[in-house]
């Protein structure tokens, strides 16, 4: 709606807590739509929540501003002196880090600092420092999990390779994705691991191709890569080559895609352009619809693992067999994820699944192992 409805709507909610604080209270603007109230006539907890709901609820009252009828909601962190700490500095860390406690938990109440949050925030930061020695050190690298299809001859062959990042430090501890990743994404480090990836899974396709293993590779694009403006301009420059483009294919979680429908859709269509494919990871985790799917140019499905684990109970079955006559009625692929067993995998095959991956096949492994092992993993027969 423009700058001049934003700052509208900053002023119409800095009235409203105003209007609900205390004689003797300060509230400030902290930046952008983060605001801070200090008070000094509360003497316990009980009397803070009934404030912070006060606040809350104020600030949830319809706003008509310029003939627009805009809702906003408030999320509040909550910190105590002396209890939590005694000097500014430290309790406005502590109310950030509960603040964002909230916004990931239950956006639009409040939460009071516990040691639990500073135990996660101190976590958070020793991630973000590591990360930024990661990138340097070259402390990343990226494994492989094949992915599986039958073939005339009963075999299960491998088509493509999910690329999947992995973290490990001088102590050989491994950490995953989900340790980390959410940490560069909120403090904007993603850009450049997702730079690194790039161009390491470039290096990695070389390195397949001199050896004579010619598959697709998929790379897992995040919301915040996709939110940079330089995207598209960046995978132009480091996959310039478009018969190394061919041969990608972006893995984008469904959650992705509904958070901002048009803009997903635009991105989508450039990056086929480029002759990259893509596919729609954790399906089943959403809320997307038919008629959003159809919309989208999407090469393949892939069945959350969730809903592959339980393959065999009650009604999961009809779920996946939905999926699958769904995406064939879309021309689309489904790749069921997770994997455990020979029994998924049969019950699979006869719900109509395209492709297989998941530790029955094998882990993900380092390009080396992936390289040596290719022929016996080319071999699994059921």
């Amino acid at each position: 709606m423009g700058h001049d409805i934003g700052d509208k709507v900053l002023i119409k909610v800095a009235d409203r807590i105003n209007s609900c604080i205390d004689k003797g209270d300060i509230v400030f603007r902290l930046g952008e739509d983060e605001f801070i109230v200090l008070t000094f006539n509360i003497d316990n907890e009980y009397k803070v929540r009934d404030y912070a709901n006060k606040i809350i609820n104020e600030i949830s009252k319809p706003l008509f501003i310029n003939n627009f009828d805009i809702k906003t909601s408030a999320s509040i962190g909550i910190v105590m002196y002396p209890k939590d700490d005694i000097t500014f500095e430290g309790l406005l860390r502590k109310a950030d880090a509960t603040l964002y406690e909230v916004k990931e938990k239950e956006k639009g109440g409040f939460l009071f600092f516990s040691q639990e949050i500073e135990e996660k925030n101190i976590k958070f930061r020793e991630i973000e420092t590591g990360l930024r020695r990661a990138l340097v050190n070259n402390e990343l690298c990226l494994y492989i999990q094949p992915i599986f299809r039958e073939s005339n001859n009963g075999e299960f062959v491998i088509t493509k390779g999910e690329l999947l990042l992995r973290w490990i430090r001088n102590n050989r501890i491994v950490y995953s994705p989900d340790e980390f990743i959410k940490v560069a994404e909120e403090n904007g480090m993603i850009v450049d691991v997702g730079n690194w990836i790039m161009k390491e899974a470039y290096r990695i396709r070389r390195k397949l191709i001199e050896n004579g293993i010619d598959i697709d590779l998929c790379i897992n694009i995040s919301a915040k890569q996709l939110e940079n403006k330089d995207f598209l301009n960046n995978i132009k420059y480091l996959l310039g080559e478009k018969n190394i483009l061919e041969n990608w294919i972006f893995e984008i979680t469904e959650n992705v895609l509904i958070k901002d429908f048009n803009i997903s859709t635009h991105i989508f269509k450039e990056v086929k352009k480029l002759g990259i494919k893509i596919a729609l990871d954790d399906f089943g985790t959403g809320y997307s619809s038919i008629n959003y799917l159809s919309q989208l140019p999407i090469d393949y499905i892939k069945i959350d693992r969730s809903f592959i684990s339980k393959a065999g109970q009650d009604g999961f079955n009809g779920v996946i067999l939905a999926i699958t006559s769904m995406a064939k009625s879309l021309g689309v692929k489904t790749v069921a994820e997770g994997v455990e067993n020979k029994e998924q995998l049969k019950l699979l095959r006869t719900l109509g699944c395209d492709e297989f991956q998941g530790y029955f096949f094998s882990k993900p492994i380092d390009v080396e192992e992936f390289i040596r092992n290719l022929n016996l993993l080319n071999k699994i027969k059921i």
